[in-house]
């Protein structure tokens, strides 16, 4: 089943969820990169990739390997990384 991958509607944020508990997120903010790994520890948390794997309340859309992929490249040649 994992990994999942998601995005947001505007092709701004990418998701890779690893496991029930981990996922990674890929943020272009103008011509900024931002990556960031999580580690749901909380009940919350959990509910929140869970919800990201069903696709609940229509936040997330579905995604595919090669498209984390591709923002994972442009994330490590940017140079404008934070």
């Amino acid at each position: 089943m994992f990994p999942v991958y998601r995005k947001y509607a505007n092709n701004r944020s990418f998701f890779k969820i690893i496991s029930n508990t981990v996922f990674i997120q890929i943020d272009r903010i103008g011509n900024y990169y931002y990556k960031s790994t999580y580690r749901a520890e909380a009940y919350p948390e959990l509910l929140l990739i869970r919800d990201m794997i069903a696709l609940r309340n229509n936040h997330w859309k579905s995604s595919s390997k090669e498209e984390f992929e591709k923002k994972m490249k442009e994330y490590k040649i940017s140079g404008k990384q934070f």
